[in-house]
């Protein structure tokens, strides 16, 4: 068993070599592969030590992709970190990554794209929409309604 556990200690380095995973993702891997708990510990310990498991590292790394290629906002990141078992300091750190001015242009063009793209005559009905939309994405109602502002007195 000592083999096995080995050869799964090393197939999970490489997979953490490859890109960055929190200690949740790879615990679920092992569970998947039926080991029993103080096996899956003894690698999580294996990998967090060796440093292929940095949740520090993970936060601002999946903070920067979330929101420069998905678009998400500061809320959904920070709810889908969270359920990841990240810590609130880590997930703060990993917040850290999105620079304030680029997010803010960012949800700006997101909203001005969408508000092009709901067809309501009705002022009420289209705030309504959009706002449901910014709030999927999870931008903040502060900044979305300072963008719509801006918007709707063009």
């Amino acid at each position: 068993m000592i083999d096995d556990l080995n050869s799964i200690t090393k197939k999970m380095a490489s997979a953490c070599a490859k890109r960055e995973h929190c200690r949740m993702e790879i615990s679920q891997k092992l569970k998947k592969w039926k080991l029993p708990a103080d096996e899956v510990e003894k690698i999580l310990s294996t990998l967090v030590n060796n440093s292929y498991i940095d949740e520090k590292r993970y936060a601002q790394a999946f903070s920067r992709d979330k929101y420069q290629l998905q678009y998400w906002g500061r809320n959904k990141i920070k709810n889908e970190l969270a359920t990841r078992q990240i810590s609130q300091s880590n997930i703060n750190e990993g917040l850290k990554e999105i620079d304030d001015d680029i997010y803010f242009e960012m949800v700006r063009q997101q909203i001005a794209k969408k508000i092009k793209t709901i067809n309501e005559k009705d002022a009420t009905r289209k705030k309504h929409k959009l706002f449901y939309f910014a709030a999927s994405r999870g931008y903040e109602l502060e900044i979305v309604l300072k963008i719509w502002d801006s918007l709707n007195t063009i």
